[in-house]
């Protein structure tokens, strides 16, 4: 099931991954970060020019799965496999 990060670490259960509930959950358009192993980290598309705060639990996930990513994920996300995108 699809869950929720917030900017302060606190994950959320979601209801669905439907489209609708994605945009809410990160306020925006969004964004995928396809990870190793057919997930996916879902970020406000315009999230760095909105200045969004840095999501650091976010930014560590990516990091894990991709040693050389240097920047940095911000705002609220969500964390889904591939297979629940609706």
């Amino acid at each position: 099931m699809a869950k929720k990060i917030d900017v302060n670490g606190i994950e959320t259960m979601l209801p669905d991954s439907k489209l609708d509930t994605l945009q809410t959950a990160v306020g925006g358009l969004i964004q995928p970060i396809h990870l190793p192993g057919g997930g996916y980290v879902f970020v406000n598309e315009e999230g760095l020019c909105l200045r969004l705060p840095i999501n650091e639990k976010a930014t560590a996930i990516v990091k894990c799965c991709y040693p050389r990513f240097d920047g940095l994920i911000v705002g609220n996300v969500v964390l889904c496999d591939e297979n629940e995108i609706e």
